[in-house]
């Protein structure tokens, strides 16, 4: 059921509306609807729509992708299969905040349909960053939100920026630049993840353990495989099994479920018998494994559902919406949270 978690997560945040036959006229005028979501016709024909399911930005691209850097926000499109900016102008600025966006980077155009930086990226990825992972000529390096080079695509991978440093691969080998493209560590690990509360997951031979700001092992590499740290926990697997360790290492919660995920509001998903609920930070079910699929806790209220139906449930367990739905309206989502 781990993929199921992945693919549930993309279909529910992408807002896919197959009834719309033909675009409704873009608005050109203040907007004074409180929601707005992500939606398409079909396939790779994104837009936004406010809460009447009109169209504020009509269905003309394949995703959408936010940058949001202080209070400045940015849009990147992607036509013909190379990313450019848009440049935001107008009410739409204003309301950037208010859209429901996936987690999966798309594109969209603006109303005025302008571009600020014109269509030249194989790929984009980050967000709420100031410097967005850009990918070029089978290379990879990092812009600013307003579409510029600050870091050359001299790198194989890239991975965002976090905790002022991002990872990159040189030779093969995994290591983290600092904001100027220096290597603040370098390069000598299998693959590595991004730093999350002082420490980053790395990988030697196969095995999984923590590092520190200077490269050095905080945590030995002893694991299969490694979440990043959330409120001192990080999801951990040995011998197919997962549980959390602290950051000495040691077992906060031992391995006895078949997948986890990171603890969000206090909360993690848990998987045993091919069935998922929610468990505490003391390993205790406070959602018992009844679910065919779930996603984390947002405001209180988390997707859950049976048969690929879903529905919304609280942290008690009770269903708020049943799972009736095969794909769930966010915004309908954000008004009862």
């Amino acid at each position: 059921m781990k993929n199921s978690f992945k693919i549930l997560l993309f279909f529910t945040l992408s807002v896919i509306f197959i009834g719309f036959s033909e675009p409704v006229k873009a608005q050109t005028e203040n907007d004074s609807s409180d929601f707005f979501a992500v939606a398409s016709i079909g396939a790779f024909n994104y837009g936004i729509i406010n809460e009447k399911r009109e169209w504020v930005i009509k269905p003309m691209f394949e995703g959408l992708l936010l940058i949001k850097s202080d209070n400045h926000y940015s849009i990147i499109a992607k036509i013909d299969n190379v990313w450019g900016f848009i440049d935001t102008k107008n009410d739409f600025v204003s309301m950037l905040s208010k859209v429901i966006w996936p987690t999966k980077p798309g594109e969209l155009h603006d109303i005025d349909g302008l571009w600020s930086t014109p269509p030249q990226f194989d790929r984009v990825f980050g967000s709420s960053v100031k410097l967005v992972v850009a990918e070029k000529g089978g290379a990879c390096g990092y812009i600013n939100i307003n579409g510029f080079w600050v870091l050359p695509p001299e790198f194989v991978y890239c991975s965002i920026f976090s905790e002022g440093l991002a990872g990159a691969t040189k030779d093969d080998k995994w290591g983290f630049i600092d904001k100027n493209g220096a290597w603040a560590i370098f390069p000598e690990f299998d693959n590595a993840k991004p730093f999350s509360e002082g420490l980053a997951a790395a990988t030697k031979d196969d095995k999984w353990g923590f590092i520190d700001k200077n490269g050095a092992w905080a945590i030995f590499p002893t694991f299969e495989g490694l979440g990043s740290f959330s409120g001192d926990l990080a999801s951990a697997s040995l011998e197919e099994k997962y549980g959390f360790i602290d950051k000495k290492g040691a077992w906060a919660i031992p391995p006895e479920f078949d997948y986890v995920e990171a603890f969000i509001e206090g909360l993690a998903i848990a998987e045993k018998d091919e069935k998922a609920g929610f468990i505490d930070k003391n390993g205790a079910w406070v959602i018992e494994p009844e679910f065919d699929a779930i996603l984390a806790f947002s405001e209180g209220l988390a997707v859950a559902g049976y048969d690929d139906k879903l529905g919304l449930i609280d942290k008690k367990g009770n269903m708020v919406i049943k799972p009736v739905y095969s794909e769930l309206d966010l915004a309908l989502i954000e008004k009862l949270k």
